[in-house]
């Protein structure tokens, strides 16, 4: 008899083990086959959550000669007990041939699986065609789509149990981290629920949280400038060469702050800057409360420093829309950059972190499941940076976003306003143009090195991203050696039609008219890959150190906003400011939200993908990765801003968090 050693994974997503009888039928290169046998030890528990377990198969005939097919099967017993299989390594006894299959799926009673060795192959020339019309039918069923609220892109209706979290879920537990940090909190609304000073903010830090860097430097113009290149939206910020007629900046009113120069000449050297957040613009926040739709004109000085030169808080000059200076009343300024930074802190959790991170991943990630078989080489090279993203999504809207939770307590948007702000954002953004970062950086005139110095985003960023798409590039041009394999990929082609066109609901812009090259292929697969991945990273996991200190970067400001530029005083600033519940709820969430905890890019949770072409580009994108990294490091050291959000050993594979 012939002997073979069958190792096989259960995967580590939730209840994915089963007590249920597996079998499994192992096939040679020339149709031989070992029969049936029974994968299973005596006095053994077999399949248990996060297991390998290795089983002896013998083949009543002659060897087999490589094995390149197996039939994995699973009988009636324990009907409820699915299983989540990972991978099937199958293991010649006498010489230590090896072949791999790598299952990642479900696997109910009496489902029987037939399946190629790597399991990555195009639809075309799947051997097991109507095994693969089943089931995509069958998730099909399951993912549907739904468009929650008007302007949203659409999501998924229903968790599937698929998407559930993994056994890591016990992180998500706010309710009893909100116990444990908010404890300080009722012990101060004993004396009052206000601070009564910003020395009162500052004290919050000896004890209870370290001190986010926003803390020390929060009043400084340049600090403030470089929020704009290195905080939590790092992608507002475009070239200024001509003012707009809606922000009547006159030389006499900024001269004064550009060391000698004039107006016209910082706007012909690429030295000025701006924010508009005209995206704002008609965005209802809940109970009514007010927020800004500001401009922001900014200036390189020649310490290499973006500072502000003048601020406008709403679209329209008036009288009572006064422009900004830095030589207005010390605290008058100071108003005028806090009210311009809870809009941009607005834009940025509604907008560019939750639309266009969260959302845009789970509405790929479900279009993706829809359309591309398990099977399919894109399906197994985007399906790492889907982790958990469904399910972290679902959590957000029931327990975060949701009514009265604790993003309508810690925002001015509230939840009224996210609905709008996604709206706008989703409506706005362009695979090509916003979502391809060399694209985005041309387009808003900040990728000139020279002019706009301490860019820490658009520096690291575009290192990373240069990495994704050689990789990318590898797999797809490996996969796709001939057009008439692009021609003839019909599940390719449903796959980028849904994506345009949802059953539901706004689809996403910018993707190639025709899909006939692998350019077409790699243009919509390496920006979704960094929006996942790289993007994210961006705009979460600096959310404690810009948020922590509420008079930073505030999400939450009460009042109206300053309509003259009258002096006014630190009771003024405060006055504004959250709550002392409100800092602490904020304290909270932002930790939870800045901390990582999953495989950094490239080392995935799950890895899909074993054919010879995606191992080797792998490989050539771990060392890329791994180079990158200690050119971050190097340069950090000479950096006057904190950026480590973008080194390689920081950037997760997915939005799980």
């Amino acid at each position: 008899m012939a002997e073979y050693t069958v190792h096989v994974k259960t995967g580590t997503k939730k209840r994915a083990g089963t007590n249920g009888n597996v079998y499994i039928t192992l096939f040679d290169i020339n149709g031989g086959d070992s029969g049936e046998t029974q994968l299973d030890l005596w006095f053994h528990n077999d399949f248990k959550t996060g297991q390998t377990g290795s089983y002896s198969v013998k083949s009543d005939c002659q060897d087999l000669e490589h094995v390149n097919q197996i039939i994995l099967r699973r009988d009636v017993t324990k009907s409820l007990n699915d299983w989540y299989v990972e991978t099937v390594v199958v293991e010649r006894c006498k010489d230590k041939d090896k072949s791999i299959f790598p299952i990642n799926r479900w696997v109910s009673a009496n489902q029987q699986l037939k399946l190629q060795e790597f399991d990555s192959v195009l639809p075309q020339f799947d051997k097991n065609q109507e095994q693969r019309r089943h089931e995509l039918e069958t998730k099909q069923e399951k993912y549907w789509l739904k468009v929650h609220q008007e302007g949203f892109p659409p999501l998924i209706a229903e968790l599937p149990s698929e998407e559930r979290f993994t056994i890591r879920d016990y992180q998500f537990d706010l309710t009893k981290m909100a116990l444990k940090i908010g404890f300080p909190a009722k012990l101060a609304m004993f004396t009052t629920s206000k601070f009564e000073s910003l020395e009162d903010f500052r004290n919050v830090y000896k004890r209870n949280f370290k001190r986010p860097y926003g803390l020390d430097r929060w009043q400084k113009d340049d600090a403030f400038g470089s929020q704009r290149l290195t905080g939590c939206n790092p992608t507002s910020i475009s070239l200024c060469q001509e003012i707009p007629q809606n922000f009547p900046v006159t030389p006499v009113m900024v001269e004064p702050f550009l060391e000698g120069q004039t107006l016209q000449a910082c706007l012909k050297n690429k030295k000025i800057y701006i924010v508009d957040l005209k995206i704002l613009e008609g965005i209802k926040c809940s109970e009514d409360r007010r927020l800004c739709v500001p401009l922001g004109l900014f200036y390189v000085n020649k310490k290499l420093k973006l500072v502000p030169i003048a601020i406008q808080l709403f679209q329209q000059p008036s009288d009572m829309n006064p422009i900004f200076l830095p030589s207005d009343p010390e605290y008058t300024w100071l108003v005028a950059k806090m009210w311009f930074n809870n809009a941009d802190a607005s834009y940025h959790e509604a907008g560019v972190h939750l639309g266009l991170t969260h959302f845009l991943m789970e509405f790929v990630a479900v279009v993706t499941n829809r359309q591309l078989s398990p099977s399919h080489p894109l399906f197994r090279l985007l399906a790492p940076h889907f982790f958990e993203v469904i399910a972290i999504n679902n959590f957000a809207l029931k327990k975060l976003i949701n009514p009265g939770g604790i993003f309508d307590r810690t925002m001015s948007l509230g939840t009224d306003g996210v609905n709008g702000v996604v709206g706008h954002a989703w409506a706005n953004w362009n695979l090509t143009r916003e979502g391809t970062l060399p694209n985005d950086l041309k387009n808003r005139g900040v990728d000139d090195v020279n002019a706009l110095p301490n860019y820490h985003y658009r520096d690291d960023a575009l290192l990373v991203y240069g990495a994704i798409e050689k990789y990318v590039k590898a797999v797809v041009s490996g996969t796709y050696d001939s057009p008439e394999k692009i021609t003839g990929d019909y599940e390719l082609h449903k796959w980028v039609y849904e994506l345009k066109t949802p059953p539901v609901g706004p689809g996403l812009k910018g993707l190639p008219e025709t899909i006939a090259t692998v350019e077409d292929i790699s243009s919509i697969v390496t920006p979704l890959i960094f929006q996942a991945s790289v993007q994210h990273a961006a705009v979460n996991f600096n959310q404690y150190e810009e948020y922590g200190f509420p008079p930073n970067y505030p999400g939450f400001m009460d009042g109206n906003p300053p309509r003259d530029k009258w002096a006014l005083s630190e009771k003024d600033v405060v006055r504004d400011l959250a709550t002392k519940e409100q800092t602490y709820d904020i304290m909270a969430l932002t930790t939870i939200l800045s901390t990582m905890d999953t495989n950094p890019l490239g080392e995935f949770e799950e890895q899909y993908a074993y054919d010879h072409v995606t191992l080797r580009a792998l490989e050539s994108f771990r060392k890329d990765l791994a180079e990158i990294d200690r050119v971050i490091l190097a340069k950090q050291g000479a950096r006057g801003d904190v950026y480590p959000h973008l080194n390689p050993a920081k950037i997760p594979n997915a939005i799980s968090i």
